[in-house]
């Protein structure tokens, strides 16, 4: 077993760094452990010791614990937030992985950026790279140690975080037009090394097979997404600088629907979505008197919405799939599966694909407490067809 480590933050430049990192303890007295991780999302440690451990009065908010994430990566460090302690017996410690210390640096106000097309690592060497070696500075409010790589090609222009200041976990996965919800991709940590992967996992050749090794199942049909047409609205301002929203005037019926209504999705191109409109913030504004311009913009929000048409794919009712597997004995066959890995599902009628969406490993046990396999949670941009 791995026991957890503690430490603290040794320099007083209050910036976060391996080699500021200093060990101050081990965790030997351990109740229960484990550490949580989300596909593109939370990745937590908690940990509950007893008072009697020679860590249990080093304990405090702001200090470090390395612990084993999964079974097959490399201790990771997880910044403590909140401590409960519970009749005098013990201490329930909570944790974030040190990426969250990441995503809570702030992107600056940057103009001139929006027509520049780049990969993420490019993205992310325009925003980070700064003048001293190994120290990320440039637009982010503050400097960081953190490393990006992505093995993703693909060129694109963006607006987050260039059009006003945002976190850097908006920019990177937590908002729309963010590097994942425009490039796509799964977000591998390594410490102070993020990176983000075309696909993280592997599809396997595993098979969990209702009735044998899997118990119970939920397949969900859901016409939440489903849409009909597509609409093209720009934010504008009139001659008196009031505010105004603009509609096209000719919503798109989507090539391939399974609506029975009407239903119209409605998608913001204020920005300049996929048209040429040069200047785009003199281009939005019109005489409000005369209507000078507006049915101008009114005929662009129209070929906008062409546009879009031929781009937004209807999820037509798609079906869903989410598996919580915690047999213990098809949990130990899982062991050398990953986060992101894609396994067969084995119905009466069907073998149907999903992927490890959310992992629980107990880190005293060293083995899975659960794992739970489904249909990724989806933005708009996942029904671009890129």
């Amino acid at each position: 077993m791995f026991y957890p480590l503690l430490y603290k933050l040794q320099n007083t430049t209050h910036i976060l760094n391996q080699s500021a990192m200093l060990k101050i303890g081990m965790m030997t007295e351990i109740i229960s452990g484990k550490v949580t991780e989300e596909r593109n999302g939370d990745y937590l440690l908690e940990i509950e010791l007893l008072v009697t451990d020679d860590c249990a009065d080093l304990l405090d908010t702001q200090l470090f614990v390395k612990a084993k994430p999964n079974p097959t990566d490399e201790p990771q460090f997880f910044e403590i937030y909140n401590l409960q302690y519970k009749d005098k017996k013990s201490v329930v410690i909570k944790a974030k992985h040190i990426k969250h210390n990441l995503y809570n640096n702030f992107l600056v106000e940057v103009q001139n950026q929006t027509d520049i097309m780049c990969t993420p690592a490019e993205w992310w060497y325009r925003l980070c790279t700064g003048q001293e070696e190994g120290l990320q500075t440039q637009m982010t409010l503050w400097a960081h140690y953190f490393k990006f790589t992505s093995d993703i090609a693909t060129k694109s222009s963006m607006t987050l975080g260039f059009v006003t200041p945002c976190t850097l976990g908006d920019f990177m996965g937590g908002a729309d037009g963010s590097l994942v919800d425009v490039f796509g991709g799964e977000y591998k940590y390594n410490n102070f090394n993020v990176s983000l992967l075309k696909s993280r996992g592997t599809t396997t050749k595993y098979h969990l097979k209702w009735g044998k090794n899997l118990s119970s199942l939920t397949q969900t049909i859901d016409s939440d997404d489903i849409c009909s047409h597509v609409a093209a609205y720009a934010t504008c301002y009139d001659t008196y600088a009031k505010r105004n929203v603009v509609l096209c005037s000719q919503p798109q019926e989507l090539k391939s629907h399974k609506s029975k209504l009407i239903k119209v999705k409605a998608v913001d191109v204020t920005d300049g979505g996929s048209v040429d409109i040069g200047n785009a913030t003199g281009y939005w504004n019109f005489n409000a008197q005369t209507g000078e311009n507006k049915d101008l913009l009114i005929q662009k929000l129209n070929i906008q919405a062409q546009v879009l048409r031929g781009q937004l794919a209807s999820t037509n009712g798609a079906p869903t799939l989410n598996v919580k597997v915690d047999y213990p004995t098809t949990l130990d066959e899982m062991l050398d599966l990953h986060l992101c890995d894609t396994v067969y599902i084995d119905t009466a009628n069907d073998s149907l694909q999903a992927k490890i969406i959310k992992t629980d490993y107990d880190i005293v046990l060293e083995r899975w407490n659960s794992l739970e396999l489904g249909t990724p949670k989806s933005k708009l941009s996942d029904y671009i067809v890129k």
